[in-house]
């Protein structure tokens, strides 16, 4: 699947199914979601909130402290 342009204004995502997609220059900084499933390494280039770079930060693996 391709998702490469795409855009998710205002959209609820919460539990959609993103595995072995590239989300490079795909914008969802205005989707809401608490989980998406998907795949690590093609995550490259996608459009996301500040609040939204804390959950794929998680995804990564990455220990966020305050």
């Amino acid at each position: 699947m391709e998702l490469k342009g795409s855009k998710f204004p205002n959209s609820e995502l919460d539990g959609a199914n993103f595995t072995g997609t590239s989300l490079k220059q795909t914008d969802l900084s205005s989707s809401r979601f608490e989980d998406l499933q998907l795949t690590t390494d093609l995550l490259a280039g996608c459009k996301v909130s500040t609040d939204q770079a804390l959950f794929f930060a998680r995804k990564l693996g990455l220990i966020i402290v305050e």
